[in-house]
């Protein structure tokens, strides 16, 4: 099977006008627009690219929720200690509890552990002193653990 145009030479026709067909960007005119694979293309391309800018957005507003939820339950568990160094009488300070808060949108369990077994043994509660535990559960999961000890003056 012959490459050459009838009535060309392949090279001879290829550098008088094949050269021209080649190198122009389109080979209609610009009044024709575009092709529905053109921009069927430029539709999947859009698409990607705003897919990925929606999955990056909602990335980073989960990581936003729990940076608020971290913020909101510190902020909470500081009232809590600073309640019980308010209240005075820490040798009265035994009794455990549990109390659940909704915080940003969800339901935070804030444990009291006053003078916990597993606590440090440096810091025994008695009579003028107290060791306090509150911890933020989400569920099962620790969001915030903080400790310490209060004595009488």
């Amino acid at each position: 099977m012959s490459n050459q145009i009838p009535g060309h030479s392949g090279l001879k026709w290829l550098l008088e006008e094949g050269c021209e067909f080649m190198l122009s960007p389109r080979n209609r005119s610009a009044s024709q627009g575009l092709t529905l694979i053109e921009v069927l293309i430029t539709i999947m391309v859009i698409g990607v690219a705003f897919s990925a800018i929606a999955t990056t957005m909602l990335s980073y507003s989960r990581g936003n929720q729990q940076v608020i939820l971290k913020n909101e339950v510190a902020r909470l568990t500081e009232q809590y200690m600073e309640k019980y160094r308010q209240a005075g009488s820490y040798g009265t300070m035994r009794t455990d509890t549990v109390e659940n808060v909704t915080v940003a949108g969800r339901s935070i369990t804030f444990q009291t552990d006053f003078c916990p077994t597993d606590g440090p043994t440096t810091m025994a509660c008695d009579s003028a002193s107290v060791y306090i535990r509150v911890t933020a559960l989400n569920g099962t999961t620790v969001i915030q653990k903080t400790e310490t000890f209060f004595t009488a003056l």
